[in-house]
Formats: structure tokens, sequence, C-alpha cells
């Protein structure tokens, strides 16, 4: 778990590494919206 946190702070100091870890949540909320609502999505 330390080492996952120490990459994440890293990643979030880096500006580079900023726009990625945009994306990522981006990825990520998308994919949470498709789940709540993936029985609309496929009717």
């Amino acid at each position: 778990m330390k080492i996952g946190l120490d990459i994440f702070k890293r990643v979030w100091k880096e500006e580079d590494g900023l726009g990625t870890l945009e994306i990522l949540l981006i990825v990520a909320v998308l994919v949470a919206i498709a789940i709540i609502f993936r029985k609309w999505i496929i009717d």
C-alpha cells in the first residue's frame, strides 16, 4: 500500500503525470457511470 501511495504522490507532483492522472480519473468516472446505468444502456 505504501509503495502505491508513494507512486501516486510522485505522479501527482509531476506536471507530465498530471495529464495521465486526469485521464485515469475521467475514465474511472465514465466506467462508474456505465456500471450504474448498464441495465438502462442495454435496454
